[in-house]
């Protein structure tokens, strides 16, 4: 059986709720559960800010996170930055679109409505290339 791999975003990662859910569903085989360097800085940033969390508990979190599973932090490749350089979209959020891309993603997980963020005819150019 093939594991979809599901790349989530900051804002899922965000909620604990939503974070349990995904590395239960992780741990349960359901699907892989990847994530990059900046997706974790992103949610880290968000609790401090949002939920005055303190610098050394996001950095537990964060270590507690890398250390669920030995390979799921994701290196994003130069060619998959280079991609999304050049789509029109918040440019804070492409590291999200370079992780999925590197990542091999099959799903890009996340509470944004994606093409608000980067439009339909990216959404479409992504699923494609997604499906190889």
């Amino acid at each position: 059986m093939t594991v979809s791999v599901v790349i989530a975003d900051a804002n899922i990662l965000f909620s604990r709720t939503l974070r349990d859910y995904v590395l239960y569903g992780d741990e349960a085989g359901g699907f892989e559960v990847p994530w990059s360097p900046a997706i974790l800085a992103e949610m880290s940033r968000n609790l401090r800010a949002k939920r005055e969390s303190s610098q050394a508990r996001t950095d537990r979190l964060e270590e507690l996170v890398n250390a669920f599973r030995d390979d799921a932090l994701v290196e994003v490749h130069a060619r998959d930055e280079a991609a999304v350089e050049s789509v029109d979209m918040d440019p804070k959020d492409r590291h999200i679109l370079a992780a999925t891309l590197s990542a091999g993603a099959d799903i890009l997980l996340t509470e944004n409505v994606l093409e608000r963020i980067v439009g339909t005819d990216v959404v479409d150019l992504l699923r494609a290339v997604l499906k190889g």
